[in-house]
């Protein structure tokens, strides 16, 4: 305490210290989930702040491991965007483009790249857009499924989107109206086995504890399921990764991006005019919407807080 959270955050910059070159006063900004790191270690050269071998220092309830964060008070913890100023070391902010909403841009600095880094990764392999005929399984239809959807779409993808609901329900409808081209109802024992081998990647988006190898089947010879909830399956996948002693497995782990990724995504965002699915709400609803959000999110939006209406 105090915890003030927040990590996707967009705004409009109203001061520059000195020595800032990437910024100017109006120009519209970013802030995701991490305000600092060594930039030292092997993966911060790489622009993989979020692998960085010292830990990077987390956009809320942080402390200022490395020196460029701005905790307050001094000596306390890092506070997030629930607010309406903060302080960030440029390195670790996103220019967003004049053009680009500011409700829509703050999803996209976790939301977007936590979808866009794994596809990148797995499928880019350096091009602009995917190899023709690439099919890519989204489990998970909330906001963060939803938005991997558009992003897959983006880069050429077939996309199916994986979840409980049956063809015909309101969450299969909302995916298709996101853009995938099918919906696959993983209750259907059937439906499942037909679907057996069509896969060149999955990303599963589910935040909780379940039977993930579930959808290994879907896979084709060689690919891989990305896991993105913090499960144990994820951690150790993420210990994995870190420490280079990594498994040969269908199931492995992501976690957000880095900086690069996230100019990236919200760059191919505004390029192709593609916005999240969000609900923008007063600060005083919050509690609403954590309930929401608690009761499973059935709208599968994002909710974006306007932070001009905290001291009304």
């Amino acid at each position: 305490y105090p915890c003030v959270p927040g990590h996707e955050v967009g705004g409009v910059c109203v001061a520059v210290g000195p020595n800032v070159t990437k910024f100017k006063i109006g120009d519209k900004v970013g802030v995701g989930c991490m305000v600092d790191a060594c930039l030292k270690c092997k993966a911060c050269l790489a622009g993989e702040e979020q692998m960085c071998a010292s830990f990077s220092t987390g956009t809320y309830g942080a402390l200022d491991a490395h020196g460029r964060a701005e905790p307050y008070p001094k000596g306390g913890q890092t506070l997030g965007g629930y607010t309406q100023k903060m302080v960030v070391h440029e390195r670790f902010a996103i220019k967003i483009p004049s053009s680009y909403p500011l409700e829509a841009a703050g999803p996209v600095m976790c939301a977007g790249v936590t979808m866009y880094d794994p596809l990148k990764k797995h499928l880019l392999k350096g091009a602009e857009r995917v190899k023709e005929g690439t099919h890519v399984g989204i489990v998970g239809l909330g906001g963060l499924g939803l938005t991997g959807v558009k992003v897959a779409k983006l880069l050429g993808c077939k996309v199916t989107a994986i979840s409980r609901a049956e063809k015909g329900t309101p969450k299969a409808k909302i995916a298709l109206e996101s853009g995938a081209d099918e919906t696959l109802c993983s209750k259907s024992a059937a439906a499942m086995a037909a679907a057996a081998g069509t896969l060149d990647l999955i990303i599963n988006t589910i935040p909780m504890v379940h039977d993930d190898e579930l959808y290994e089947p879907l896979l084709t010879d060689g690919a891989v399921q990305v896991v993105l909830g913090v499960t144990p399956r994820w951690v150790a996948g993420l210990v994995g990764a870190l420490t280079g002693a990594l498994p040969a497995r269908k199931t492995v782990s992501s976690g957000i991006g880095g900086i690069a990724a996230t100019q990236e995504v919200v760059d191919l965002f505004d390029k192709h005019r593609i916005y999240p699915n969000i609900e923008i709400h007063p600060v005083e609803e919050i509690n609403e919407i954590m309930n929401k959000l608690d009761k499973g999110n059935d709208s599968s939006v994002r909710y974006v807080l306007d932070m001009a209406t905290l001291n009304e």
